[in-house]
């Protein structure tokens, strides 16, 4: 497998184990070159248990493709009320009462919403989380029998200002 073709697969949505172990080096290394972000934000979304596959692979795309949850993860706010917005732009068919999101980084974890609904978590914690250089935000469908991974970074204000003074 070449670099590009793991790069493509890296942007695609990583659904194997095989194709995760070899980008995720790669994903680091380009996201920090593409993209300026403040933190690598490797969002390891398991849609676990959806099927088929390819929906899977459409929300965990439609979750680290979000502006909100890109600006939300820029400021570090555990708002999961962007991630379910984000499914919902999906157009994909799914039950969001039976919906968990939590997020992860190495200060450890904390889950935001159950069942579709937000419950009671500790802000500082969540921020201290979402701080970190690497986060997953990981969502349970409890539907199906597919996993999906996607990657992405968030939005920062340089990053908008290279962008949107960038002229072709």
């Amino acid at each position: 497998m070449s670099k590009s073709d793991i790069f493509q697969c890296t942007i695609r949505a990583v659904a194997t184990v095989t194709c995760v172990a070899e980008s995720t080096i790669l994903s680091r290394s380009r996201r920090e070159e593409v993209s300026d972000a403040r933190h690598i934000l490797i969002h390891l979304l398991r849609e676990r248990g959806f099927n088929p596959r390819e929906i899977a692979e459409r929300l965990a795309k439609a979750v680290v493709g979000s502006s909100l949850v890109k600006a939300a993860m820029f400021g570090a706010d555990a708002n999961w009320g962007r991630v379910l917005c984000a499914i919902g732009y999906s157009g994909c068919d799914v039950d969001i009462s039976k919906v968990d999101v939590a997020f992860r980084s190495a200060k450890g974890a904390v889950t935001v919403c159950v069942d579709g609904a937000g419950i009671e978590f500790s802000e500082e914690k969540a921020k201290e989380i979402l701080l970190e250089k690497e986060i997953d935000i990981l969502v349970d469908l409890k539907d199906g029998s597919f996993d999906a991974e996607a990657y992405g970074c968030d939005l920062t204000y340089d990053y908008v200002k290279i962008n949107g003074d960038y002229r072709t």
